[in-house]
């Protein structure tokens, strides 16, 4: 009786598998034959936007902090500082005790304006 009815339930999830299967290829069909300039623009925009959250949760869960943007002063060049600058992937990746040691630059358009580090 058991193997009856997993047999059963195994034949009804391949039904199911195949009518979901047979929508989609309607929806691509009817839906989004004539709309890829649209549909891309969209998935763009949902890839960025996952984009976004997932880095908004990094920094929400490990301690990031938001960029500061200082408006542009007539005496001041365009510049970039990092102050103890971690990388999230090695911050992720490193195990075994081993810590990153944070990175500070400064970066100017007068002065130094790219670091190997």
């Amino acid at each position: 009786e058991v193997l009856a009815a997993a047999a059963a339930l195994e034949r009804t999830r391949e039904r199911h598998v195949a009518a979901c299967g047979e929508a989609w290829r309607g929806v691509l069909r009817d839906d989004a034959a004539g709309k890829f300039l649209e549909l891309r623009d969209a998935v763009r925009a949902a890839a960025g936007l996952d984009a976004l959250n997932s880095l908004a949760a990094l920094a929400r869960n490990d301690g990031y902090v938001q960029p500061t943007f200082l408006p542009d002063a007539p005496m001041c060049p365009p510049t970039l500082r990092i102050v103890e600058g971690r990388h999230p992937i090695l911050d992720a990746t490193l195990s075994g005790g081993k810590t990153f040691v944070p990175n500070s630059v400064h970066l100017c358009s007068e002065g130094t304006r790219a670091l190997v580090v």
